[in-house]
C-alpha cells in the first residue's frame, strides 16, 4: 500500500472547503482505498522535517482535486460488491 497527500473538496453545511488528506492506494499508482478523515497538519521533528512535509503538501496542490462525495460513493459501492 502507498499514500499520498491531496486536497480533499467538500461542501459543509452549504459551505465550500478544501484540505490536505492523506490518501491510500492499493499500489503506487492503484486504485484509492481510503484517507483521512480529518484534514492533517504539516509536521516534524525539526524545522527540516517540517520544510520537507510542506513541500509534499506543495506538490498536493499540483495534482488533480479529489471530490469527497465521489470518493464516498465509491467506497460505498465497492463495499457491496
Amino acid at each position: 500500500m502507498s499514500w499520498n497527500y491531496r486536497v480533499i473538496h467538500q461542501q459543509i453545511k452549504g459551505e465550500e472547503y478544501y484540505a490536505i488528506h492523506e490518501v491510500y492506494y492499493s499500489r503506487p499508482g492503484g486504485r484509492i482505498e481510503g484517507w483521512t478523515s480529518d484534514a492533517v497538519t504539516p509536521s516534524g521533528e525539526s524545522v527540516e522535517e517540517l520544510e520537507r512535509d510542506l513541500w509534499h503538501y506543495r506538490l498536493a496542490l499540483e495534482k488533480p482535486v479529489l471530490e469527497m462525495a465521489t470518493l464516498q460513493r465509491e467506497a460505498k459501492r465497492k463495499k457491496k460488491a
